[in-house]
């Protein structure tokens, strides 16, 4: 995931890749993005798919005014097939 500020705006793009064996398994999930501070970033999608390669891509990108710090750290919270796994993502 990549946020990128500028002109007083907050962008986001994501790519989300599938590790396991089982590609044919999940047909659709959902997915949103929080901070660990305070939790506000409205930023995910429900209902999506994973294309022949078990990736999914933001194709567009929103934007609103600037709430994610760099220091701060994001959540990554994935839901399919009834299962829920988050993931902590850092800084580069």
């Amino acid at each position: 995931m990549t946020v990128t500020q500028t002109d007083g705006d907050e962008q986001y793009k994501i790519q989300i890749s599938y590790k396991g064996n089982e590609l044919e398994c999940i047909k659709t999930f959902d997915y949103f993005v929080e901070t660990t501070t305070n939790g506000v970033l409205n930023f995910g999608a429900n209902n999506v798919s994973l294309n022949e390669n078990g990736m999914y891509h933001n194709k567009s990108l929103s934007s609103n005014s600037p709430s994610t710090k760099q220091e701060e750290k994001l959540v990554l919270k994935v839901e399919w097939n009834g299962l829920t796994e988050s993931f902590v993502l850092g800084n580069l």
